[in-house]
């Protein structure tokens, strides 16, 4: 069916999620005709992926989380693509007038759509980042991530990872990114994860939990 093609493009670009592309299966399978000139095709995956391609950060705009370095690794890439932000916080004024589109903060159901409109997510963290799972989703929808070398992004990132505080060598992997795809790093994908952590918790109510010493009395 003329539909099945073009929701097959559409899961190629990574632009329709799973929702819509049900909905119109489901039509062309009880013998509705849909009708997409191949504009409508692309329209339609633009709307999916919440606008059209952009470099991303996200996160709170403060110094910790690097929006500043981020702005000037962008820059400094010649990338063609517009900067948007999705975040909010102190510096929020100093990032719209370094030219970034800021969104403010993004619920995180819209954040998928988001998401896969970027060609490549930046997270320059200037401090030691705990996990960074905004980059661990963008790996998910093959959007590759370029970090600096910082705290806990190397338990989840493939690499190459930008030596810590290099914009000009996070400029660099920008420009590389931008025409890839990523690919999520193994032990993430969902039944894994899963997995494991039904194993963590049945090992944990197979261990019995000690006695709770009596409390003493109140004193009078």
């Amino acid at each position: 069916m003329r539909i099945l093609h073009l929701t097959d493009r559409l899961t190629d670009r990574g632009g329709a999620p799973r929702h819509l592309l049900s909905i119109l299966r489901a039509q062309a399978e009880r013998g509705h005709e849909v009708h997409l000139a191949a504009g409508e095709v692309d329209a339609l995956a633009e709307r999916a992926t919440a606008g059209p391609p952009c470099v991303l950060f996200v996160g709170r705009l403060v110094a910790a989380k690097g929006p500043l370095e981020a702005i000037e690794a962008w820059r400094r890439s010649g990338v063609p693509l517009p900067l948007v932000v999705a975040g909010t916080g102190p510096l929020r004024e100093a990032v719209e007038a370094a030219g970034a589109e800021v969104l403010g903060w993004v619920p995180h159901d819209r954040l998928a759509a988001l998401l896969r409109r970027a060609r490549a997510l930046l997270m320059p963290s200037r401090w030691q980042e705990p996990f960074g799972i905004a980059g661990l989703e963008a790996l998910s929808l093959g959007v590759p991530v370029v970090a600096w070398d910082s705290g806990g992004i190397r338990e989840w990132h493939p690499g190459p990872l930008v030596p810590w505080g290099d914009i000009d060598g996070l400029s660099v992997a920008l420009r590389s990114a931008a025409e890839t795809r990523a690919v999520m790093p193994g032990g993430f994908a969902r039944d894994s994860v899963m997995d494991r952590l039904e194993r963590v918790y049945a090992m944990a109510g197979a261990t019995p939990l000690p006695a709770r010493p009596p409390l003493a009395p109140p004193a009078l």
